[in-house]
């Protein structure tokens, strides 16, 4: 199961049968797929009611929060809430990216902290799970997740804190590893792969990001999560099969999916 693929997006959307008939040949059996907007979440959604596979969340992406004016998830995401292909609140989190040239946008801070804490506020309310977006925000953001006790869901694109996993471990949490953890230069991702528990691990392609390394100057897409997956059964030494296995497993359970 690709737990997180943006399949809307431009050298996916044009290609959408094909894309989803490749997954389906790679045994990659479901996917679900995470809006950063309205207009995203929306383009989501009618892609879970064309594809029976496929399952969407809704959200308000960081980067796509513009002012300090405050999301109001009873408009933004109710609306989405009585569709059973609905899974998740996302794609959510911080993104503060800026600081890496040494500049603070205190404004751009605060809005995102604001909208983040909003959606999951929301989701916790419903019990539904968030998918989180990190970037170089993770003390941020398990700040405001220790807050809210109820939360529940996954770091996308696991960046391998320490911190982070024992945050997941101690809570009701999940990290996703993705296509980057199969780049040569990824050993100390691969590391925190032994460390985590096997029922705290999924896996995704962010597709059309993060090809895994046998696939690099190609855009991602569903069917490449096997790279991946491969890679994390080497790391793990375990067996490809039993490896898929337990990710399916934790999937089903962190997006409350039925396994028939």
């Amino acid at each position: 199961m690709d737990t997180h693929c943006h399949i809307y997006w431009e050298g996916l959307i044009e290609r959408i049968d094909e894309v989803v008939a490749h997954a389906r040949a790679a045994h990659v059996e479901r996917m679900v797929v995470p809006g950063i907007n309205a207009e995203t979440s929306r383009e989501a959604q009618k892609l879970a009611g064309r594809f029976n596979q496929v399952y969407f969340a809704a959200g308000l992406h960081p980067s796509e929060v513009k002012s300090r004016d405050p999301i109001d998830p009873e408009s933004f995401l109710t609306p989405f809430a009585g569709d059973p292909r609905f899974v998740a609140v996302g794609e959510i989190g911080l993104d503060f990216r800026h600081r890496r040239s040494g500049r603070i946008d205190s404004d751009l801070e605060t809005a995102q902290m604001e909208a983040f804490r909003l959606q999951v506020e929301w989701a916790a309310a419903y019990d539904i799970p968030v998918i989180i977006h990190n970037r170089d925000a993770g003390s941020e953001i398990l700040s405001i997740l220790q807050e809210i006790p109820h939360a529940r869901g996954v770091f996308h694109c696991f960046d391998g804190s320490k911190r982070t996993l024992r945050f997941a471990t101690e809570r009701d949490f999940f990290v996703s590893y993705a296509g980057n953890l199969t780049y040569p230069r990824a050993q100390n991702l691969r590391a925190t792969l032994r460390l985590a528990p096997m029922d705290k691990i999924v896996v995704e392609t962010d597709a059309p990001w993060l090809t895994p390394q046998p696939r690099r100057g190609s855009t991602n897409e569903p069917a490449y999560l096997v790279e991946t997956v491969a890679q994390m059964a080497l790391a793990l030494e375990k067996s490809p099969e039993i490896v898929r296995i337990k990710l399916l497993t934790n999937s089903l359970r962190l997006f409350g999916i039925d396994r028939s």
